[in-house]
């Protein structure tokens, strides 16, 4: 008869093992860090499409005030059907 006093089989202990962590909760927070750096590498580009959407309004808005001088052109709506 084998004597089971201080030996186990690795398959037991393995067991053991991943019954005590099955309730233990992954570490995930490399996810969320490289998922936050992702976000804010858009945010950041994001930031630069609109500043440069502003600098260009701006750029307009300034020539509208150079050109104010000039005459503007009447435009007529030509699909609309005559009475």
């Amino acid at each position: 008869m084998a004597s089971l006093s201080g030996k186990a089989d690795a398959a037991l202990v393995k067991a053991a093992t991943d019954a005590a962590m099955a309730g233990v909760p992954l570490d995930i927070s490399r996810v969320h860090e490289r998922i936050s750096k992702a976000h804010w590498a858009v945010a950041k580009s994001w930031g630069k499409v609109i500043g440069q959407i502003g600098k260009m309004g701006d750029d307009l808005f300034d020539k509208e005030k150079e050109d104010n001088t000039k005459p503007k052109i009447k435009h007529t709506n030509t699909n609309v059907p005559k009475k």
